[in-house]
């Protein structure tokens, strides 16, 4: 049997890795072995763009059977939502799945000479693209996103050690300034162009593993805090134990995002400031929900009126230099 997809363009976690976490459920019930041939424009391997085997692989044999089922159909029409169960997400991905040896080798031996012995704290960044998609989260600023790690930090007195992941090269800088940190050099961004989506197809593999090994480090963290985003979530499907919070909303779903818990805190400004990030967030109330909802769309209103008014206006330059 082999599950081959389209030519998927959006995120490894976000949408490949969750994708393929959600249809184990089925895959196992019918008893398949496959091959998987999963398609990344910004991630595969070419000339093919699979990210088997070169990024991620089985841990058995493939059966010899060579249908073919869709993957996009497989997981439109019979994908498991794990909820709150990420010792269930953890023992299906462990079934199926693991990474390329290079990847757990580079994680050990930055471990080991890094955070061997200390209490880290794990702190994952999402700039960039995520922090401007008012649909799915509220932005984070990297101050506003410092000022809630040193919350924590005064609250968990035992933590010796910081670990960070971030696409924000300025973020990094920021808090290296006030703050002893550890983390993984690889590319970063800038400005508000990801490193996702904006790189040559000869660093699909790289900026894979680069995401991966980020992921595998803050599930070996004591604490993660984070912004929305489904590559720190998944730290908690390789660790179950794993103490992890989220500071600002996740409005959709979204498995394992949306079973994140929420941080909260003792400082009434710091909560305060927690409130707002937090607006509307998937967990909140019906009213609150439908509220939100109501300001997301009247953002894409506002957005439409303004882009109209912009073109509207470039057509009246254009007509009065054509009449002049």
């Amino acid at each position: 049997m082999i599950i081959e997809s389209d030519y998927l363009t959006e995120g490894l976690f976000g949408q490949i890795f969750v994708w393929m976490l959600e249809v184990l459920p089925y895959v196992h019930s019918r008893g398949w072995r496959p091959e998987w041939r999963i398609r990344s424009k910004n991630y595969g391997q070419p000339p093919y763009f699979n990210i088997f085997p070169g990024i991620i692989q089985t841990t058995y044999q493939p059966d010899d059977e060579k249908g073919v089922v869709r993957f996009e159909e497989l997981e439109r029409r019979n994908k498991f939502n794990f909820r709150h169960d990420f010792g269930k997400a953890r023992d299906y991905w462990r079934s199926y799945f693991c990474f390329t040896q290079d990847v757990y080798d580079r994680a050990e031996r930055y471990w080991t000479d890094n955070m061997s012995g200390k209490t880290v704290l794990g702190i994952h960044y999402r700039g960039t693209d995520k922090n401007t998609d008012f649909w799915q989260s509220n932005p984070v600023s990297r101050y506003q996103f410092l000022s809630i790690v040193e919350d924590f930090l005064s609250m968990h007195p035992d933590i010796t050690a910081i670990f960070i992941a971030s696409d924000d090269a300025n973020f990094v800088e920021a808090i290296g300034k006030v703050l002893p940190i550890h983390y993984h050099e690889q590319p970063r961004s800038r400005g508000r162009m990801p490193t996702w989506n904006s790189h040559d197809v000869d660093q699909n593999v790289a900026i894979a593993k680069a995401a991966i090994l980020d992921c595998l480090t803050l599930s070996r963290c004591r604490y993660v805090l984070k912004c929305m985003s489904q590559l720190s979530a998944f730290s908690k499907v390789f660790n179950p134990d794993l103490e992890i919070y989220r500071v600002s909303a996740f409005k959709l779903g979204w498995f394992p995002e949306a079973y994140i818990p929420l941080y909260r805190s003792k400082n009434k400004a710091i909560q305060a400031l927690l409130d707002v990030l937090q607006r509307d967030d998937y967990r909140a109330s019906l009213g609150r929900k439908i509220l939100g909802f109501h300001r997301r769309l009247m953002r894409i209103a506002v957005k439409g009126w303004k882009e109209r008014a912009a073109i509207g206006a470039e057509i009246q330059r254009r007509l009065f230099r054509v009449n002049n």
